[in-house]
Order: C-alpha cells, then structure tokens, then sequence
C-alpha cells in the first residue's frame, strides 16, 4: 500500500477505510503527507519527487479542495502540500476545513503568488510554511524535513 496513489474522485474513500483498517502496524505509524494540486502532471511529479527523499511516509493526493477534505477526514494526514490556486474552493478555504477537522496536520502552502496578502491569508488559514512554486527546488524538501522532524518530538 505505500505510496499508491490515492484520490477521493475516483471513488477510494471506502477503499482508504477499508486498507487503513488492516494496516499493519508500521504502516500506521508511518507519516502521512498529503499533497492537494489540480495539475496532475505537477501532483505526481511533487509526489514522486519527495518520495524519493522520504521513504518512510505514505502518500495521499487530491485534485481539489473537497477531496482533500474528504481524505484527510478519513486519513488523517500528518503535512498537507496544499496548492493555493485550486479550482471551487480555493486552498487557503480548504486549509481552514483541514485545519478545523485536523487540528495537528501542518500545511505547506504551494503556489505561485509570492505575495504578502496570499502569505498572510495562509497563515490566518493555520498554514505552517509558505512556499513559492518558484523556490520549490530549494525549499519544499527542507521545510517537509523539518516539519517532519516536529512530528518526531509529537510522538
């Protein structure tokens, strides 16, 4: 079940359920990160690349806003990569609905604006890093490495 892909639009949340259920018990304990972009070139290839730095979490995708909703309420994610530029409900609103049902995920914000009211708007959300998809390269796998290693003193 590692790092299968995953998305609540194809109808999986029953089948999420039902794997998390007989889940052995490394696999439970296994980090859960949650990445939300509605490009599906840019969702695996995010998805492929940070599983290739980190090998002991599991991995969830959604395409919107509501499926990542729907998902983290049935796998509660550990990080969020969260797009801003989401179709319907934007992700700084999905942030929120996350946050609100999720209290303990941290969310990285991913997105093209590097503005100060997008960054401010993402922090009132409850995001705990803000990302621009230009500095991607750089800073997404350090910021994922500490927020990562705060779980760690969590647990």
């Amino acid at each position: 079940m590692d790092n299968v892909k995953l998305s609540a639009s194809d109808g999986l949340i029953k089948e999420i359920l039902f794997m998390s259920s007989i889940q052995d018990e490394n696999q439970v304990t296994k980090p859960i990160i949650l990445i939300v972009e509605d490009h599906d070139a840019v969702r695996t290839h995010v998805r492929d690349w940070l599983n290739r730095t980190f090998t002991e979490c599991r991995f969830l995708e959604a395409k919107s806003g509501e499926e990542a909703i729907a998902l983290a309420s049935a796998q509660p994610p550990d990080i969020v990569i969260m797009d801003i530029g989401l179709p319907r409900m934007n992700g700084i609103e999905t942030t929120r609905h996350i946050k609100a049902a999720v209290p303990q995920a941290q969310v990285v914000m991913l997105t093209i604006y590097d503005a100060a009211d997008f960054m401010a708007d993402a922090d009132a959300a409850g995001a705990s890093a803000y990302v621009p998809k230009s500095e991607v390269g750089s800073k997404l796998i350090p910021e994922v490495a500490r927020l990562l290693s705060r779980l760690k003193g969590r647990k």
